[in-house]
């Protein structure tokens, strides 16, 4: 879940039009959802402890920060090719 969670920050990181931006992070929220949900069900289902399971969520969504940072980066690098 978490490289799932790096890849949507990169892609939202790397949109170079607002439009890009905005459909790309609109998509990416309309299945957020269905993540988070998944997630807790796992956690769940395996005993988790809840102080550790809010850990591991609080961890994603920083990635998800974190990530789109990354694809600014790779934005600000201009064309690669």
């Amino acid at each position: 879940m978490y490289f799932h969670t790096l890849f949507e920050g990169i892609a939202i990181g790397v949109q170079t039009t607002m439009t890009g931006f905005l459909s790309t992070a609109i998509a990416i929220a309309f299945h957020k959802w269905a993540d988070a949900l998944s997630m807790g069900i796992h956690y769940r289902n395996r005993n988790v402890d809840k102080r550790t399971a809010y850990l591991l969520i609080f961890g994603q969504a920083g990635l998800n920060v974190i990530a789109i940072g990354i694809g600014w980066g790779i934005t600000s690098l201009g064309d690669l090719t």
